[in-house]
């Protein structure tokens, strides 16, 4: 079996020592089109934000960390609220590394589930706005990815977390064949 490696530095996916697209580069016109009108400065200050957010919810769930800066505090009381309603979903994974075994782009789930049900694919969102059919699609591609070397995914979340410390929680339609447009385009101008 390949192995799977990551560039944080350039957000880059290889397997063995060919690079393969993320979800993310797939995506590239979707985003564009919703995030290519906001202000570069504005878009890399909310990234850097979430990124906080996200590692900082890492280290709450694999080490109990409990000290963090006071900028993010209001989404982490918003990831706690959930936790707590959802108490009994067992977390699996966060920050998961895989990719599409024979599609072959590569992902991060933010956070992997096994619930009463079945198995729940969780992604994590900062942003002010919501933009469900563009995280369908993001989910929709992850979902597969999943499902192409583990088991069956039953549903796929977006957890939107917002600054006053309250949730939402989404529950996301499929979207995969719009993905595969999308990858289609991607693999066409390679």
């Amino acid at each position: 079996m390949p192995k799977l490696t990551f560039s944080e530095e350039k957000h880059q996916y290889f397997l063995d020592d060919s690079l393969i697209p993320s979800v993310s580069e797939i995506l590239t016109p979707i985003h564009e089109k919703i995030y290519g009108k906001i202000n570069p400065k504005v878009l890399k200050k909310a990234a850097e934000r979430g990124t906080k957010i996200h590692r900082a919810i890492e280290f709450m769930s694999k080490y109990d960390l409990k000290k963090f800066d006071q900028e993010i505090l209001g989404y982490l009381e918003a990831y706690k609220k959930f936790k707590s309603k959802h108490n009994t979903w067992t977390l699996l994974s966060s920050e998961f590394r895989t990719y599409h075994k024979s599609l072959l782009y590569g992902m991060t789930i933010d956070e992997v589930y096994k619930t009463e049900k079945g198995i729940v694919l969780l992604d994590l969102k900062t942003t002010s706005e919501t933009y469900l059919n563009t995280w369908s699609v993001q989910l929709s591609a992850y979902k597969s990815g999943y499902e192409s070397q583990h088991e069956k995914v039953i549903k796929t979340y977006i957890l939107k977390l917002n600054k006053d410390g309250e949730y939402q929680l989404f529950e996301l339609s499929d979207n995969f064949s719009v993905f595969l447009s999308c990858l289609e385009i991607y693999r066409f101008g390679e």
